[in-house]
């Protein structure tokens, strides 16, 4: 949940085209029989909160460039500096 001061903008006048959600699965053992019982609750008012609530993803786009190796997995690592995230206030993850 976002504080009670922030939201995120919807509707008219957002300037906000379309949401995304996104869910990535992982099973590299292939075991049978998992259920997804996951789910979104969104809950809008028409009071306008204080603040703007946003998020931000980080990480590498997957490239044709990228030199898989050989294997069944592997990891991207990738780095952010502190200048970069300075005036972001991180509440939840």
């Amino acid at each position: 949940m976002w504080p009670e001061h922030t939201g995120i903008p919807l509707g008219d006048g957002s300037g906000v085209s379309y949401y995304v959600m996104e869910i990535h699965y992982d099973n590299p053992k292939l075991t049978g029989g998992i259920v997804d019982n996951s789910g979104l609750r969104l809950l809008y008012t028409e009071k306008l909160r204080k603040y703007d609530a946003g998020i931000i993803g980080a990480g590498h786009k997957v490239s044709p460039l990228m030199i898989v190796p050989p294997k069944h997995t592997w990891k991207t690592v990738a780095h952010c500096s502190g200048y970069c995230t300075q005036t972001v206030r991180l509440f939840q993850v």
